[in-house]
């Protein structure tokens, strides 16, 4: 990046054309910030820098809370490029599903799968519409994929279409992050470095609304480009209530994969919840 500051180059962040009356930090050619946020940039320099070492604790843990055994149906919700199916089929573990909205991550994940010569089954779908019923004996998402709508009332609807994937006492993992840590912790921004490609985020964080508005710029070999994105964070009892107000039974929240006990200072929750056995 030459001699230039991250202060200086923030200044360069192109700034994408909206139509009149939309507000910009919505405005990514006319569709919802998230079907173009999740892209080749994000994947590369941020997804695909997971430590694999992280992700196969990660995998103990889901094996552990969920009671998994090696024909356990499993379905990742927000599977992004793959990296908790795949370990799971490197396992031994042939039933696991992977669901994502984005094309680009789901043929990915493919491709892993196929070098690898691992057997993962990948779907791409949204999780308000998930094409499955009562098929899962349990189901995980990590890395917060709830509170991405603009309308509270889908964040209900994807819970629901969760619990309907799932059989009765269906089993149902999340990693989360906390909102109150967000809050207490806020910074307007932060940037990250990778082989000489940055990442900024300027962030705003709306106290009404709960919701946490960042733009990410990419400053890259191929050239510079800026995304959206828009989430509605949740307090644990707000995301307990959302669970149970769905059909589901709330079993224990923890900090960290050494289930220590939340507290303000967790950044993210691990949460387990249970498919109550009259939803059927």
């Amino acid at each position: 990046m030459s001699q230039k500051t991250i202060s200086s180059v923030s200044k360069e962040i192109p700034r994408e054309k909206s139509s009149p009356g939309t507000p910009q930090r919505y405005a990514v050619r006319g569709v919802s910030w998230w079907e173009s946020f999740f892209d080749e940039n994000y994947a590369r320099l941020n997804m695909e820098l997971q430590d694999i070492e992280a992700t196969r604790k990660q995998v103990d843990f889901l094996i552990d809370v969920l009671k998994l055994k090696k024909e356990s149906r499993l379905l990742d919700v927000g599977s992004g490029t793959g990296r908790h199916v795949l370990e799971f089929a490197r396992r031994g573990f042939e039933r696991v599903t992977g669901l994502d909205q984005s094309r680009i991550y789901i043929e990915k994940s493919r491709t892993r799968a196929e070098l690898e010569g691992m057997r993962a089954s990948f779907v791409r779908a949204d999780m308000r519409r998930i094409p499955f019923r009562d098929e899962f004996d349990a189901a995980y998402s990590y890395g917060t994929i709830f509170g991405y709508f603009e309308r509270k009332g889908d964040d209900n609807l994807a819970i629901q279409n969760v619990l309907n994937a799932l059989k009765p006492e269906g089993k149902l993992f999340l990693d989360v992050i906390n909102r109150d840590w967000i809050v207490l912790n806020y910074a307007r921004r932060g940037w990250s470095e990778h082989q000489r490609e940055y990442t900024l985020e300027e962030r705003k964080f709306d106290l009404k609304t709960s919701t946490a508005h960042s733009t990410w710029a990419y400053f890259t070999r191929t050239g510079t480009s800026r995304r959206e994105m828009r989430i509605r964070l949740y307090s644990l009892h707000e995301i307990i209530a959302l669970l149970e107000r769905n059909g589901f039974r709330f079993e224990a929240a923890w900090d960290s994969l050494n289930k220590e006990q939340p507290t303000m200072d967790s950044y993210h929750f691990k949460i387990l919840a249970i498919k109550e056995d009259n939803h059927e």
